[in-house]
């Protein structure tokens, strides 16, 4: 019922936006230096094209139910609150550190929108559910961030654009919970 209602609610807000995705999207400029710590919500549930919109529905109608089957709709809709805004925090550290490495201020400015982190958490948490080896990548055993991490890669070479510290992010969140302290102090 939850992963329902989030698409539902997704797709809402790809006709009906809350606010122009310059006043959502997450950013260190935005967040962190303005202190407009919503937009690690408001992000998550607007999308950039129809195209951006239908990939993440399509993960979370596949991932999000055998999920919220696995630990129940309350819990499920507790995670992927706590998934957004842990997801869009570690994304903001993670840009931080870059800008910081770099310094170039286009680290800061990058403004990121979608649910495209959370789904990478949640996909973590679906194929460690599975078997933590149970994926064969020519010829070899892999585990579950090894496969989120070959995709990570796979969806930056095909779309440059996207946010690679959003996806790690969701890719950390998603082992930290997996491997126990996220999900201990959860």
């Amino acid at each position: 019922m939850v992963t329902i209602g989030v698409l539902l609610l997704n797709v809402t807000l790809y006709y009906y936006p809350l606010e122009a995705l310059q006043k959502v999207c997450i950013s260190l400029a935005k967040v962190w230096h303005k202190g407009q710590w919503s937009r690690l919500f408001l992000a998550t549930v607007h999308h950039v094209n129809f195209s951006h919109l239908c990939f993440n529905m399509v993960a979370l109608a596949w991932n999000g139910w055998h999920v919220e089957q696995e630990v129940g709709s309350a819990w499920f809709a507790y995670m992927l609150l706590s998934f957004a805004f842990l997801t869009g925090l570690l994304h903001l550290l993670l840009k931080m550190v870059v800008a910081g490495m770099l310094g170039d201020p286009y680290f800061e400015m990058y403004c990121a929108v979608g649910f495209s982190a959370v789904l990478f958490a949640l996909k973590i948490i679906r194929y460690h559910s599975i078997s933590v080896e149970a994926f064969q990548v020519f010829g070899f055993s892999v585990t579950a961030w090894i496969v989120c991490s070959l995709e990570l890669f796979l969806i930056h070479l095909l779309s440059p654009r996207a946010s690679f510290t959003g996806h790690l992010s969701g890719i950390l969140v998603g082992l930290a919970y997996v491997t126990g302290p996220l999900k201990t102090v959860m």
